[in-house]
């Protein structure tokens, strides 16, 4: 399947290292910010490190709920 994709996109790859950039900027701001809940939606398959790791490990009360 990854052989597929990367014959429809070849962008694939440096898109997905993008969209987990962001993910990482994405958490750590409002962490920044003193928010300590977050709520993952449409969590997928689990890549590390995930939102729960990126979030408490700028403040390890932070709480994180997936729906």
């Amino acid at each position: 399947m990854g052989r597929q994709t990367l014959a429809l996109d070849p962008r694939v790859p440096v898109m997905a290292r993008v969209d987990r950039a962001f993910m990482h900027r994405a958490t750590r701001w409002p962490d920044h910010q003193g928010l300590r809940q977050f709520l993952d939606v449409g969590t997928g398959i689990p890549i590390e490190p995930n939102l729960h790791r990126i979030a408490q490990d700028v403040a390890a009360d932070a709480r994180i709920v997936c729906a």
